[in-house]
């Protein structure tokens, strides 16, 4: 269930098990059924594997298949692989206005589902593999088969015949998520390839709406929000390779310990949340009502400024989300002349981009995602407006005393279309700023802070901290104060303590 937008998402951990089973196979060759726009086998071919085979019905997906240059042969097949030789009807998705989207197409129909809609359907031809390896299409020798069929992977396990890979990868699916995809189940695929006679197998197990990852050795058990990969591994391969795999499974794990949040308790008087600290500063960087705007850009749900706004601390707050859902919540959640909110992108310049998103409503953004984030399902064109220009349309160049952005990784853009906006109203700044690789070209926080100091803004704290499981600073929301804004600094010095 990857797109070409998000790129090997959280597949990373699948090709390192794969390459400690590479050295020994005896066929470095692949078969991918369902390879989309070819990502994954462009990187099997880059790993090592000789050749391989691509099986794919899509027509978008085939033109962008026959247009992509691969580091060693490959043939193209388009068909659907299934459990007989059959024209069957193809089950297009499409995102909510009715563009097509790079993933979920499936033989198997999904009446109704959140993220997206089987409204469209071609005739395929299907094949099963024991019919191509008849035909001489593939070959007998495979190393691995990768199986990836959005809900049918059952179907191709059946239609083996006398195929044997060495390796055979299949995707499963959450039943809680997908319930009308029971072919793609992971019960039902660890039975059929107990049936074929492969006893051993890897899970590659992560959990819907976490950003959990299990590498387990034949677990017994899946809950119904589990999906991932499943690697059955032959008899043979499987004791060549115990010591090897095993080592490979230890070095994964102590990557991916998601054991839990971290608590991290501080003293009231230096709390870590950022409104914490803020409302006993608020009345120290409050200003005549005509000059005290809040731009909330990134809103999500609305309510970062609410304590501010209940307090009168705010003569007017603008709601930036460009997420359609978010920004129907917050048309129901606020009205009245002191709020507004705008459905659009802030960014550098104004215009429009192209906005990705997923079940996640706090983590939408217009650059794709890296493999800690739940998977984004949806895209859509929205406009982009650059603050600079919305403030002199709206007459608030000089006015806005708090500015929050929390726009997942482009808030360094965001801040370099409101120069004029800065230099004239002086705004507290509250910028989130992100450590951990989450998103594809995200600011760089000593960027960002640089960009800011030259231009007479001083980091000032650093709130709502969230770290990795080892430990890491992962993101936080910054506060910068323009330096002729600032107070004096007042001793003693204390520390931010923690408790119990």
């Amino acid at each position: 269930m990857s797109s070409e937008g998000s790129g090997l998402y959280q597949q990373r951990t699948d090709l390192a098990i794969i390459e400690a089973f590479l050295g020994h196979l005896q066929a470095p060759r692949f078969v991918d059924v369902g390879a989309e726009k070819g990502t994954f086998a462009a990187e099997l071919l880059k790993m090592g594997f000789e050749e391989g085979v691509l099986c794919e019905p899509l027509p978008a997906h085939l033109e962008k298949l026959r247009e992509k240059t691969f580091p060693s042969p490959v043939k193209i097949l388009p068909f659907g692989i299934d459990s007989e030789d059959r024209v069957a009807p193809f089950h297009v998705a499409l995102d909510a206005h009715g563009n097509e989207l790079d993933y979920f197409h499936s033989l198997n129909c999904i009446r109704e589902h959140e993220y997206f809609r089987h409204a469209k359907i071609i005739e395929v031809q299907c094949r099963s593999l024991e019919s191509l390896l008849s035909s001489g299409e593939i070959s007998s020798k495979i190393g691995l088969l990768k199986i990836d069929t959005e809900g049918n992977d059952l179907k191709v396990l059946q239609g083996l015949g006398p195929l044997r890979p060495e390796l055979i990868m299949c995707e499963f699916v959450p039943p809680a998520v997908y319930p009308d995809w029971p072919l793609s189940f992971a019960h039902n695929l660890v039975a059929e390839a107990k049936k074929l006679g492969y006893k051993n197998f890897v899970a590659i197990q992560r959990t819907h709406g976490k950003t959990s990852e299990l590498v387990r050795l034949g677990p017994e058990e899946f809950s119904a929000h589990d999906w991932g990969n499943l690697l059955f591994i032959s008899d043979e391969l499987y004791q060549q390779t115990l010591p090897k795999l095993a080592n490979c499974m230890q070095k994964i794990e102590s990557l991916f310990k998601f054991t839990g949040p971290i608590e991290v308790k501080f003293h009231p008087q230096y709390g870590i949340a950022f409104l914490d600290w803020f409302q006993q500063q608020a009345q120290g960087f409050s200003r005549a009502r005509a000059l005290s705007v809040a731009f909330d850009v990134g809103a999500h749900e609305g309510r970062f400024f609410e304590p501010l706004r209940q307090k009168n601390l705010i003569s007017k707050l603008v709601l930036f989300e460009p997420h359609p859902e978010n920004a129907a919540k917050l048309r129901s959640c606020f009205s009245g002349p002191d709020i507004q909110v705008e459905e659009v992108a802030v960014a550098a310049a104004t215009g429009s981009a192209e906005f990705l998103f997923g079940e996640d409503p706090a983590t939408g953004s217009i650059l794709p995602p890296q493999s800690f984030l739940p998977m984004f399902t949806q895209k859509r064109q929205v406009s982009t407006i650059c603050l600079d220009d919305y403030a002199l349309a709206s007459g608030s160049l000089a006015k806005v005393n708090l500015l929050k952005i929390d726009t997942q990784g482009t808030d360094l853009a965001v801040l370099q279309g409101a120069e004029m906006l800065l230099r004239q109203s002086q705004p507290i700044l509250i910028v989130e700023m992100i450590y951990a690789p989450l998103y594809h070209g995200q600011c760089d926080p000593a960027s960002l802070t640089s960009w800011l100091e030259e231009r007479r803004y001083q980091l000032v704290g650093f709130f709502d901290e969230h770290f990795s499981q080892d430990g890491w600073l992962a993101w936080t929301n910054a506060c910068f104060v323009p330096m002729a804004r600032l107070p004096g600094y007042r001793g003693p010095f204390v520390i931010r303590r923690g408790f119990d």
